[in-house]
């Protein structure tokens, strides 16, 4: 599929990601399907990385998506994170990038998912952005000790945060154009 619009993708297949060709790429399990557009939009960011020689993760890049695409990335990206180190490792990985968690917000309110971004809204972002929270990060990456991050009061959060693959599934399927397929 090749369009004008911004924000659409049509990012091609890598040799090691073709399809079956008796199967249409929209008729893969949940789990492949998920697998097949995270791998092809990671694809996509390496090689804007390597033509414009920029870091990972940037605004420019995450804005040539269609908001759709946006909320797909920014939604699986944070529910990696926190699944692997908790609401602590997100933050702290992403504090230069504020602007990063306001796009899993309004991805959250794109996919249907209000009672979690209220959560994330009211519970979530207060803590991380407290003054505590931000030293205690700061600490952290000066020091390099675990003991740090055991104190951050986001540690009681992490469950707020569940996997909505099954969601973002239902996204792409009803969508199919927007991610390529």
């Amino acid at each position: 599929m090749s369009t004008d619009r911004p924000g659409d993708i049509d990012p091609p297949l890598e040799s090691h990601q073709q399809a079956p060709s008796e199967t249409p790429l929209i008729d893969f399990p949940d789990e492949e399907l998920d697998e097949l557009i995270w791998t092809r939009l990671l694809g996509a960011r390496r090689d804007w990385i390597e033509q414009t020689d920029s870091a990972p993760w940037t605004e420019p890049w995450f804005s040539q998506h269609s908001p759709l695409v946006r909320a797909y990335l920014a939604t699986r990206d944070f529910e990696n994170e926190v699944s692997n180190g908790g609401l602590y490792q997100y933050f702290y990985n992403n504090e230069e990038r504020p602007w990063l968690f306001q796009l899993v917000i309004d991805g959250y309110g794109l996919l249907g998912l209000d009672d979690l971004r209220q959560k994330l809204l009211k519970q979530v972002l207060p803590i991380a952005r407290s003054v505590n929270e931000r030293e205690l990060r700061a600490l952290d990456r000066r020091t390099r000790q675990p003991k740090v991050a055991v104190q951050s009061k986001l540690n009681a959060l992490d469950s707020v945060v569940s996997d909505n693959t099954a969601v973002r599934i239902k996204l792409i399927r009803r969508n199919p154009q927007t991610f390529g397929l």
